[in-house]
């Protein structure tokens, strides 16, 4: 999957005028829901981008996890989680932009616990989004916070979604 994600960003940023290019990380805390019960297994995620056209931007993401959490004696864990968004940008001003984004998501989860219990890895991959408010940095021209609302699965049995936290530098 990254592979492939790499290869259809390079393809079509190689192919297209790009306008503006960026790197950025982000921090992830997850609000992850799972029969009826909650966890906050947090991850680290890169992301490279392209703005493609005016306001909108093409993004692939990488998500490794940072640590998890546990509910009773299983403990939970985002492994890895790849993605591919495109973002659609609000005009910019001198105060915050709003940034919508719809993508495809592939994200590993898994639980381990004592012998007797659930001790797999699951690969969930679906639709994905998120809204976010973003600022630029004016003391660091080309540097952009984030703050915002992300979903990489959504499904009536597990709810994939948490808050984002994330700085990007814009080239």
């Amino acid at each position: 999957m990254k592979k492939i994600l790499s290869i259809i960003f390079m393809l079509f940023v190689s192919n297209t005028k790009a306008i503006d290019l960026y790197a950025g990380v982000d921090y992830f805390w997850s609000d992850i829901r799972l029969a009826g019960e909650k966890t906050h297994p947090t991850m680290a995620s890169i992301n490279l981008g392209a703005e493609i056209w005016q306001q909108i931007l093409l993004e692939v993401q990488y998500g490794q996890s940072i640590n998890e959490d546990s509910i009773y004696r299983l403990n939970f864990k985002l492994e890895e989680s790849q993605a591919i968004y495109l973002h659609f940008l609000s005009e910019d001003n001198d105060y915050w932009l709003l940034d919508l984004s719809i993508g495809y998501a592939s994200t590993d989860f898994s639980g381990t616990g004592p012998v007797d219990t659930y001790n797999d890895t699951e690969t969930y991959k679906g639709f994905s989004w998120g809204a976010f408010a973003v600022k630029n940095i004016e003391s660091i021209p080309g540097t952009r916070f984030k703050i915002g609302y992300q979903s990489l699965f959504n499904d009536d049995e597990l709810h994939i979604k948490g808050w984002v936290a994330g700085l990007s530098y814009h080239f």
